[in-house]
C-alpha cells in the first residue's frame, strides 16, 4: 500500500472525537441514560448542539451527537461522564492511545480545539480508526424496561 508522510506530525481536529467516543463507548452501555452536566464557565465554541445542564440523552444519542454531528459540547459531557475532570479524561485519552500503540500522539482536550500539545499521525489515526471499527454496534433494538444502568466502568 503506497504511503506518505504518515508519521508526520499533524492536527487531529475533530477525529479526537474519536477516542473520545470510544472511550465513552468502553465505559457506558448504549441505553445507559445519562445526564448532561457542564459546569457554567462552559463556551459554547465551534460546532455545538447546545446541549443544557439536566437534560438526561442515552449513551447511543451522546455517541450521535459527538461523532454524527461533531458537537464540541458533545465531547465535553462525554468527558464528564467518564472523569471527574476534563483534566482527567484527556490523562485516560493519552493512556488509552499508548495502549493502542498510538506513540506519536498526545491530546490536550476531549473536542480537537487547535493547541500545540494535540497533535498525532496518519499512522496512529489510522490505528484510532481501526480499533473504532472494530466495535461494531449490533442491530437496534428497543431499550431495556428493567433494571437500572450497566454501566461498564
Amino acid at each position: 500500500m503506497y504511503s506518505n508522510n504518515i508519521d508526520m506530525r499533524i492536527s487531529p481536529a475533530s477525529l479526537t472525537k474519536l477516542m473520545t467516543g470510544l472511550i465513552l463507548y468502553e465505559s457506558y452501555e448504549l441505553f445507559d441514560e445519562l445526564t448532561v452536566s457542564l459546569p457554567s464557565s462552559y463556551i459554547y465554541e465551534g460546532k455545538v448542539a447546545y446541549l443544557k445542564n439536566g437534560n438526561t440523552l442515552s449513551t447511543e444519542q451522546l455517541l450521535e451527537f459527538l461523532l454524527v454531528y461533531s458537537a464540541n459540547d458533545a465531547a465535553h459531557i462525554a468527558a464528564l461522564q467518564v472523569s471527574d475532570t476534563v483534566e482527567d479524561f484527556v490523562l485516560l485519552m493519552n493512556k488509552r492511545a499508548k495502549q493502542l500503540g498510538m506513540n506519536n500522539t498526545n491530546f490536550s482536550n476531549p473536542e480537537g480545539l487547535d493547541d500545540n500539545d494535540h497533535y498525532t499521525t496518519l499512522n496512529d489515526l489510522l490505528t484510532l480508526g481501526s480499533t473504532s471499527c472494530e466495535h461494531r454496534a449490533t442491530p437496534w433494538s428497543p431499550a431495556p424496561t428493567t433494571g437500572g444502568p450497566t454501566s461498564r466502568r
